[in-house]
């Protein structure tokens, strides 16, 4: 869940339940009762990049697991908040976590804190997180805030798919170039040009 430039991220953390095996998977599926009638992905149009990779996803659904009919539910994202917001999603939705600081705790309680969109909740991870929280430095909250992602993966209420990191690149003829790693970006109000 959390990505590799944060303190406490773990590599392969998510472990067997993050590996690719698609016969496993349909396994597990067909087991678990399979899937009848059209599956319908929630995504915004606010990215044209969205419904590249829910394409990607739906075709691995296709071919991996057999469903035939897998539907897109686009729309704006002033649209799908609410009704994500208020659990009436009739199928799986795209989400993604944009860090406000580099921390564990932004991740784990920014996707799965108590008003989270999945209807996840568990006493002993807000226990973790409290734990966490509570600690006297950011490190000592590491190892509570790491027991909290183990039972979020363990749990699944979400998938991670992957963790994404913007590029930024620039000429020599322009200076005070101020990258930020979150929200705002690159500030383009700080360049100037160079004469």
């Amino acid at each position: 869940v959390v990505a590799p430039m944060i303190p406490g991220h773990r590599d392969g953390a998510c472990g067997e339940a993050c590996a690719y095996a698609p016969a496993k998977a349909k396994a597990l599926f067909d087991q678990a009762g399979g899937f009848s009638g059209p599956l319908e992905l929630y995504f915004s149009n606010s990215d044209p990049t969205y419904e590249q990779w829910m394409t990607a996803v739906a075709n691995q659904l296709k071919q991996n697991l057999g469903i035939q009919e897998v539907t897109f539910k686009k729309m704006a994202s002033a649209d799908l908040g609410p009704i994500l917001n208020k659990r009436k999603g009739t199928g799986p939705y795209r989400q993604n976590w944009v860090i406000d600081y580099p921390s564990m705790q932004n991740y784990l309680d920014g996707l799965y804190n108590p008003d989270n969109r999945m209807g996840w909740s568990s006493k002993e991870f807000d226990a973790l997180i409290a734990e966490g929280n509570a600690a006297t430095s950011a490190k000592d909250g590491l190892a509570a805030y790491q027991k909290a992602e183990d039972l979020a993966l363990k749990e699944m209420p979400l998938v991670p798919l992957w963790n994404w990191q913007d590029q930024s690149a620039w000429s020599d003829k322009v200076g005070h170039v101020l990258i930020d790693p979150y929200i705002t970006g690159l500030h383009l109000d700080e360049v100037t040009v160079k004469q």
